[in-house]
């Protein structure tokens, strides 16, 4: 991943004024799955496979099926903090 450990910890708490957000933030899980993400987001499994194919979330690691995409909590956060500050993303 290209960032660093003290972009990735201001990019959580930056995070961390959104309840939108609680579930990346408090769920201690170090990667998840694209139905986790489609929840925690409210858009659909199809959109964050897309986001996904485009290789806009750094580390995200795509196993086939049946397993599919998995994204690291790392890039995650500096993904939606990116999104939130370029004001891409409600809330």
């Amino acid at each position: 991943m290209p960032y660093t450990n003290d972009e990735i910890s201001e990019a959580e708490q930056y995070l961390r004024g959104y309840p939108e957000f609680d579930w990346l933030t408090k769920s201690g899980q170090q990667w998840f799955k694209t139905q986790e993400v489609s929840d925690g987001l409210g858009i659909g499994e199809a959109a964050v496979r897309a986001i996904c194919d485009r290789q806009e979330i750094d580390g995200a690691i795509n196993y086939g099926k049946p397993i599919g995409w998995r994204m690291p909590r790392a890039g995650l956060f500096m993904y939606l903090a990116t999104l939130k500050r370029r004001g891409a993303i409600a809330g």
